[in-house]
């Protein structure tokens, strides 16, 4: 049984927010400011998910897919950090595990190794999250149509898939999420000292 990480009060309230949004409409954006949790909240999200037993209609697979190197790199050195998620790393250069259930990927070698036009050759994904969602968001749907294709031709359910984001503006998104979750503002998360006040300056000339 995998720990999950603790989470503050304002996070479990994100949670639930997206476990319902995504219980209703399967693809959901979280929208909430750097500093809330995102990536803390998707540990725990894919840490319950691979507690749980496998269901019928399931490849008993996740996945957290990121648009560059660096931040792969980030997201598995969170997910390794007490309490530790296992995962496998998908990219270029790396020594892939796919033991695990849970994998942190680059989008890019997804759709390198795994995708040729409407063929998709790779594992399929239970639940699929996305970080900084506004972002290349075309990549995204190069990976989910011939993936949810192959899941489709199966006799797997539709994918669960969560995008993370402080910026969900892209004229895109529409074409792959159904709602968004919007997490604490700014201020509210700066008023009961979750992030620090800050001043802004800006050049005149």
């Amino acid at each position: 049984m995998i720990e999950l990480p603790s989470l503050y009060k304002h996070q479990e309230t994100m949670r639930d927010d997206v476990r319902n949004a995504l219980a209703k409409h399967r693809r959901v954006i979280l929208c909430a400011p750097p500093g809330t949790g995102k990536t803390r909240l998707a540990k725990w999200i894919l840490g319950s998910y691979a507690n749980r037993e496998k269901r019928d209609g399931e490849s008993g697979r996740a996945l957290f897919v990121v648009h560059r190197r660096g931040l792969v790199d980030n997201a598995s050195g969170s997910f390794g950090e007490g309490p530790e998620l296992p995962h496998g790393v998908i990219m270029s250069g790396r020594e892939t595990a796919m033991k695990h259930q849970v994998q942190v990927a680059s989008i890019d070698t997804i759709n390198s190794w795994y995708c040729d036009g409407e063929n998709y050759t790779g594992h399929t994904f239970d639940l699929v999250v996305f970080d900084e969602a506004h972002a290349h968001i075309s990549k995204l749907r190069s990976f989910l149509n011939p993936h949810d294709a192959k899941r489709k031709r199966a006799g797997l359910k539709e994918t669960y898939v969560m995008g993370l984001s402080a910026t969900p503006q892209h004229k895109e998104l529409n074409q792959v999420f159904k709602s968004i979750v919007k997490g604490p503002s700014p201020q509210w998360l700066i008023d009961n000292e979750y992030l620090s006040p800050f001043r802004y300056f800006q050049c005149t000339k």
